[in-house]
Parts: C-alpha cells; sequence; structure tokens
C-alpha cells in the first residue's frame, strides 16, 4: 500500500515504452542512457528530477537517459532492456550495476505471503495512519528474517563459484551488446550498504572485485561508487524506514561520483 501510494502520487507519467521518463528522443550528442534495475529507476524518491540521472545532466550538460526498470537482472536488463534501447542508437550506455543484479534460475529466494484477515486489509487500505503503523512496526519481525534470508541468499550466490560463472558470463554478453548497438559500455558500481552490514569486509571486497574483473575484463571501464556505503551506512542511506531504496541525497553522491568520472575521461563526451 506504501508503494502504490508513492507511485500514484510521484510516478505521474511514463513514456511510449512504459518507462518513468519523458519521451524518448535522444537527438543530444552524445546520447547518453543508463539502464538499471529499481535503484537507477528511482524507486521512493519524491519525484524523477531527484533522481541520480536528472542531476548528472545538469552536472555534464548532457541529457541522460534513465531507461532503469524495476526488479531487473543483468540477464534481464540485456534480454529486455537493451533491445527497447536499440533503436535510440545511443553512444554511451551506463550500466548502473547492483550487487543483487546476479541471477540463478535455481537459488532465487522467494519471499513468504502472509493471508490478510477482511477487517485489517479494510483497515491497511482506508486508514493511512494504521497503514504507516502496520508497515512501520507490526511487519518489522517477519521483515526482518525475509530480508536476512533475502540478503543470505544474494550473499552466498555470489560466493558460488558456478553461479558466479554464469553471472559473469552474463555481464560479458550485455556488454558485448552494447558494443553491437554502437555504444560505448561503462559500468557503474552502485553502492548497497544493507547488504553488506553483517558481512566481513574482505567478503564485501571479493564480491566487488569479482563485478569490476567482469566488467574489465569485457572491456568496459568501470566507474566504482561502492565505496559511498561508508559515507551513507543504513540509517542515513534508505528513503524510510521500510523502503531501502537510496534517498534524494544519494542520488546527488551518485550523480557526482559519475560526473568527476568522465571529467577525468572528457574524451568519452566528445560528439
Amino acid at each position: 500500500m506504501s508503494h502504490r501510494n508513492w507511485h500514484r502520487r510521484f510516478v505521474t507519467s511514463t513514456n511510449e515504452l512504459g518507462y518513468w521518463e519523458d519521451p524518448v528522443k535522444m537527438t543530444d550528442s552524445p546520447k547518453i542512457a543508463a539502464i538499471g534495475d529499481s535503484f537507477t529507476w528511482g524507486q521512493g524518491v519524491f519525484g524523477k528530477n531527484l533522481r541520480f540521472t536528472e542531476q548528472l545532466s545538469s552536472k555534464l550538460g548532457h541529457r541522460v537517459w534513465n531507461f532503469g526498470m524495476n526488479g531487473t537482472t543483468t540477464r534481464d536488463q540485456r534480454q529486455v532492456i537493451l533491445p527497447q534501447l536499440a533503436p535510440f542508437k545511443p553512444d554511451i550506455v551506463l550500466v548502473c550495476y547492483l550487487a543483487n543484479d546476479i541471477h540463478d534460475e535455481v537459488q532465487l529466494f522467494v519471499p513468504r505471503t502472509y493471508p490478510r484477515e477482511f477487517w485489517p486489509h479494510r483497515f491497511m487500505v482506508g486508514s493511512p495512519t494504521y497503514n504507516f503503523i502496520y508497515w512501520r512496526f507490526l511487519t518489522q519481525m517477519g521483515m526482518q528474517e525475509q530480508t536476512s534470508q533475502y540478503f543470505l541468499t544474494l550473499f552466498l550466490n555470489y560466493l558460488d563459484p558456478q553461479v558466479m560463472a554464469h553471472h559473469t558470463q552474463d555481464i560479458g554478453q550485455l556488454v558485448q551488446d552494447i558494443r553491437k548497438m554502437g555504444a560505448k559500455p561503462v559500468g557503474v558500481l552502485l553502492p548497497f550498504p544493507h547488504l553488506f552490514r553483517q558481512i566481513q569486509p574482505s567478503h564485501r571486497d571479493r564480491i566487488y572485485g569479482q563485478v569490476r574483473k567482469a566488467f574489465e575484463d569485457s572491456g568496459a571501464p568501470v566507474i566504482e561508487l561502492q565505496d559511498l556505503e561508508h559515507q551513507y551506512p543504513p540509517g542515513k542511506f534508505e528513503v524510510s524506514p521500510i523502503d531501502a531504496h537510496p534517498n534524494a541525497q544519494v542520488h546527488e553522491a551518485i550523480a557526482s561520483g559519475i560526473a568527476r568520472w568522465f571529467e577525468a575521461h572528457p574524451e568519452l563526451l566528445k560528439p
């Protein structure tokens, strides 16, 4: 219900492809597009102007088009988003990578569902106050348990050599497909502090190192923003206590980090 209320208020329009973006007219040079999941899409922020893609546009002086899609993995981005992006012939594609983009059919986490009785459900729909209390307090125990299971599943996937080998192939194929479009792929490692708050730093560094190597071995440069996790740990990072997506301040920090990288690589922005 909280998501639905936020979506109704702030995601006021989508374009012809279903993205939370203006109608796509990539006439600027260079033509820059960002692909990714809900972090890129902007889940939870109070308006698309607060997303890092819009802020990056202002910092670079070049329009950055947002092709983020909720819930996508690296494989989804290759199979679903790239075919929709290809007709616009972008010059640069930012692959905004989050450390939950790994995908393996056997080891996906499926959260439990809880049946709702009639009157509690009616209260949740009809009363914003009860809705808030339910999600903020009454469900905390169950949500924390499921969240821990979800993060553990992700962590084990990244440490599984066979799963990681498949994921490395997915990243390589994604980079190759971007090149086939005539575009320059650039990997962006986004921060995700909630995944790593109970994991030893050496394991965290190993996971990010594997992902970075997968991009670099495919010939794509990488913008490393994962250390923003130190500046914005859980509590400072998320949009709300029940939504771990980055808030507007973190989006601004991501935009600044990408802008600094392009300032150090101005040749990529030349027409």
